[in-house]
Formats: C-alpha cells, sequence, structure tokens
C-alpha cells in the first residue's frame, strides 16, 4: 500500500512540474521557421528599419530570433542575413529545438557519407543549418532550403 501511494506521489509531482513550468522556457528553446508568403518582402535593419538589407523572395525560409518590436520579427535568412521583417509576410512553415540552430562559420563542402566522401556543395560562411545528428568530427545538417548531408563539425557555430 505504501509504495503505490509513493508512486502516485511522484506522478502528482511530475505533471504539476509540466504544468507550472513557465511557458517562456519552453518558447525560448524552439526555434519558430517561417516562410515568405509575399514576393519581395523587405528585410530591415537600423533603428528606424529604413535600411533595407534584402528583398527576399515568396517561398523563402527563415529562422524567427525571438525577438520582434511593434508589427516586426527580428529573422535570419539561409544566406546567414539578419533583419526585421513585417510578420504578416510571414507564415508559420515548423519549428525545431534552438540548440539545433548553427550557421557555418567558412566557406565549407557538403557530403552525402560523413568522412568527406560524394560531394554534394558548397555551404557559404553564414549559411544557417539545423543539426540532426552529430559523428564524431561529423554532422549531419539539412538547410533551410531542404538540402541535407554531412558537413565537417568544426565549420558549425551555434547561431
Amino acid at each position: 500500500m505504501k509504495g503505490k501511494w509513493i508512486k502516485a506521489l511522484l506522478c502528482a509531482l511530475l505533471i504539476a512540474t509540466f504544468a507550472l513550468s513557465p511557458m517562456s522556457a519552453l518558447a525560448a528553446s524552439t526555434a519558430r521557421i517561417f516562410i515568405v508568403n509575399t514576393e519581395g518582402a523587405r528585410l530591415r535593419n537600423g533603428e528606424n528599419r529604413a535600411n533595407i538589407v534584402a528583398s527576399l523572395p515568396k517561398g523563402t525560409r527563415v529562422v524567427y530570433k525571438g525577438k520582434s518590436e511593434g508589427s516586426m520579427y527580428y529573422v535570419r535568412t539561409s544566406a546567414g542575413q539578419s533583419g526585421y521583417i513585417y510578420k504578416e509576410y510571414l507564415s508559420s512553415y515548423g519549428a525545431t529545438s534552438s540548440k539545433q540552430v548553427y550557421k557555418v562559420t567558412k566557406r565549407t563542402a557538403m557530403y552525402k557519407k560523413s568522412g568527406g566522401s560524394g560531394h554534394i556543395r558548397s555551404l557559404s560562411k553564414g549559411t544557417t543549418v539545423i543539426v540532426y545528428e552529430v559523428h564524431g568530427k561529423w554532422a549531419y545538417v539539412k538547410t533551410l532550403k531542404g538540402k541535407s548531408g554531412y558537413v565537417r563539425k568544426s565549420a558549425l557555430k551555434k547561431a
């Protein structure tokens, strides 16, 4: 009988922990991915957002950097550009753990297999990638454009 009470108490504590944990902590651990839903949406920078960093084509995927000002979200493009974009120009695409979002630190090759065999393409410095697995010195990644393969772990830095 005593064992059942202990199990019930532990279950209740576990449920209470999840129910009472702050939502901001849960949201902070998730990186939201959006897709640009308008042709030529402008990525802006600067205090007054007058400086245009880039004009993004419809279908561009961006990672929300957890910061917004009014009707604008601070995002990072697959090419590594950061800036503000009107949230009306974005549609939800998906989410991943923020711990998986990295950027490429130097021009690097992407391969079909870890160890450097089967060259697929080269990734430019600043490219945003999502790391899914690490195998020794190699990481299996996927770009925001949907291309996947292995890159050297040493060419990646937390975004």
